[in-house]
């Protein structure tokens, strides 16, 4: 074979024997993909609705050696009771949240990922979940917000707004202030169901 005959593959791996046997496959007409899963000896895994949440716990996704996550994750598990959530055979995702402690982010299959995606109108790839559901908001079942969550939220955001006062221990805010924060809370945390 001439120098003109030889072909050139890329580098998978800086591992010369992967390297080998990626090759080797491509020359006997593997594609790049095929080639290259061979090589590495690893298959892509299979996501389907009744492996989504398989060997997992509610507590996946908190650190549990972690004083803030144990009670993170109390907190969350608590408004979600109150909501009529359920959370067991449920993980809480960040990702589907609306705000942080949002009750519906507790969520055991792909189909629960696509209805909270479809209600904030986002879309969302990867992990088994494939939806496009932008401008698709739906307003049916309104949830309910706990208002000790909202309160929560309003005292994060009153500290967030005088930071500065903080570090004095002393954050003084009038009760007009306040409750327009509350209020603007409150909108924000029911964004999508009203």
């Amino acid at each position: 074979m001439s120098t003109s005959d030889t072909l050139e593959f890329p580098v998978v791996s800086g591992d010369m024997f992967i390297q080998a046997r990626y090759e080797m496959m491509r020359e006997d007409g593997q594609s790049h993909n095929i080639a290259e899963m061979c090589a590495f000896q690893e298959f892509p895994g299979v996501e389907t609705e009744s492996t989504f949440n398989e060997g997992i716990s509610e507590t996946d996704g908190f650190d549990m050696g972690s004083p803030f996550d144990r009670a993170l994750f109390q907190k969350y598990k608590k408004h979600a009771q109150k909501a009529g959530i359920p959370t067991g055979n449920c993980r809480y995702y960040a990702q589907v949240a609306r705000f942080p402690g949002d009750p519906l982010a507790w969520v055991k299959s792909k189909d629960e990922v696509k209805d909270r995606c479809r209600r904030n109108g986002w879309a969302a790839r990867g992990g088994g979940v494939d939806c496009d559901f932008r401008g698709d908001i739906i307003d049916d079942e309104k949830a309910s917000i706990d208002p000790k969550l909202v309160k929560d939220h309003t005292n994060q955001e009153i500290l967030r707004i005088h930071a500065d006062q903080v570090p004095t221990g002393k954050v003084t805010v009038s009760k007009g202030e306040y409750e327009k924060v509350y209020a603007d809370q409150y909108t924000k945390m029911n964004k999508g169901y009203e």
